[in-house]
């Protein structure tokens, strides 16, 4: 995300951020196997907001397509506003 991602939307200067979360890379998941667990999830989530906040005055729609339950929590608090 920081190598990648974050360099590219700084280059691309969005009006807004739009994110489809899909959950398939959670530890939990039997079919992918990557490994991720609630704070990979939290932790990529802060970096989008922090993008938001600095690149479009926090203009970030994230769409939840379906996953676990805890992980869809860590998305959620690592957004703020009491949300979760």
């Amino acid at each position: 995300m920081r190598q990648i991602v974050i360099p590219a939307l700084e280059r691309f200067k969005p009006e807004l951020i739009i994110v489809a979360c899909g959950y398939d890379a959670n530890a939990l998941d039997p079919l992918a196997r990557m490994q991720l667990h609630s704070d990979s999830f939290r932790s990529m989530t802060a970096l989008v907001q922090d993008a938001a906040d600095r690149l479009c005055d926090g203009k970030l729609v994230m769409v939840h397509e379906g996953g676990l339950c805890r992980v869809l929590r860590a998305l959620l608090r690592a957004g703020g506003d009491g949300a979760a």
